[in-house]
């Protein structure tokens, strides 16, 4: 018996891939795979991006499980850890915490870690949803510069709210935020979403973070992915059961 499916493209995937590497050539990618892909399988869609630079998930559980299916690349941990055990897993793993309150600040002075890790601090631009203020990345930075559960130079990142909306203001006053912010620190930085990497190249910085475009989804409201250049990777097919006339 025929039933309700998803079917997944992996040439489709691989299409959009392409398409973003193409949008910001001078950027690595840090493929977002959060919600099992959004519902497209984490574990085969990163087997099937093996160009991708960096994974980025929202929960610790799913870094692990693409750990353990065998995926090597650097994991951005997007919403950070929330407890000493999560930051112990954290390090045996080379996961990249994101580090986006006090809290998690404090967490990782304090925690005794098998190896260092590499961390990312998240700026709040404009977006208001995660993130330390502008004015406190300084303090941020000084402390884990000096903690030894850090390696290497800091990361920056922070995330659009409006990047769909084209004539919107918004955009640049976040991006013009988040580089007064960061620019006098060496770290690495990362601002663009789907919508950043298609339509706002001047925040392209040196990672992007696609989500939804990858899998064939405009990130506007007013336009089809297939209008971005873009491909459907989910296609839901049924069958009819019957047909009735009223």
């Amino acid at each position: 018996m025929l039933t309700a499916r998803a079917e997944i493209d992996l040439n489709a995937l691989q299409h959009n891939f392409a398409k973003m590497k193409q949008c910001c050539p001078k950027s690595k990618i840090i493929a977002v795979v959060k919600g099992n892909a959004y519902g497209h399988d984490a574990i085969l869609v990163a087997k099937t991006l093996s160009g991708a630079d960096a994974f980025a998930v929202a929960r610790i559980e799913e870094a692990v499980a693409l750990r353990q299916a065998g995926i090597t690349r650097p994991i951005v941990l997007l919403e950070g850890c929330f407890c000493a055990e999560d930051l112990v897993i954290a390090a045996q793993y080379q996961f990249q915490p994101v580090i986006h309150h006090a809290g998690q600040l404090a967490d990782i002075l304090a925690a005794s870690l098998p190896q260092p890790v590499r961390v990312w601090l998240k700026v709040d631009t404009g977006m208001h949803r995660l993130g330390v203020f502008p004015e406190q990345v300084a303090h941020y930075v000084t402390q884990l510069s000096h903690c030894a559960n850090v390696s290497g130079n800091i990361g920056f990142v922070s995330h659009f709210c409006r990047a769909d909306e084209l004539s919107a203001p918004t955009t640049h006053e976040q991006l013009a935020r988040f580089i007064q912010a960061t620019a006098p620190h060496p770290g690495e930085k990362s601002l663009s979403n789907s919508a950043g990497v298609l339509y706002w190249s001047d925040a392209h910085f040196d990672w992007v973070r696609p989500g939804i475009a990858l899998y064939g989804i405009s990130p506007r409201s007013d336009s089809s992915g297939i209008a971005e250049g873009l491909q459907p990777v989910m296609t839901l097919k049924s069958t009819l059961i019957s047909v009735r006339e009223h």
